[in-house]
């Protein structure tokens, strides 16, 4: 499934919801890309999502709120979530935003491969 409108896709493979955002995310868009996934993940009914932050350069306060409540929301619907591809141009923004501590509190991983393993980890 995707949206060119929102610059996201979403697959689902096993029980887990990928969402591979694009380069051009566009800040206007982000509610909608929100409720977007958040009704996907109650429609395919999965265990687990992956947020692939891997084309995003850099991120601004605006949107990691946008996407910390996105996780939040996800997670009090009984759903973990693993942010993944977090390049070093984002860690820096975070830093510099005095946000990194806040974001450590957010489950990582290094790619899509790793997220889905954290995942499945956890339901054993």
């Amino acid at each position: 499934m995707e949206s060119k409108e929102l610059n996201t896709a979403m697959t689902k493979i096993q029980n887990k919801l990928i969402v591979t955002l694009n380069s051009d995310l566009v800040e206007q868009n982000f509610k909608l890309i929100s409720d977007t996934i958040v009704n996907a993940v109650e429609e395919y009914k999965v265990s687990g999502v992956v947020i692939d932050f891997s084309v995003i350069k850099v991120m601004s306060s605006y949107t990691y709120k946008i996407f910390k409540n996105l996780t939040r929301a996800i997670i009090i619907m009984g759903i973990d979530v693993v942010w993944v591809g977090l390049n070093p141009g984002v860690i820096v923004s975070l830093m510099d935003l005095n946000l990194i501590e806040d974001a450590c509190k957010i489950k990582a991983g290094f790619n899509v491969e790793q997220g889905l393993k954290m995942l499945s980890t956890k339901e054993r």
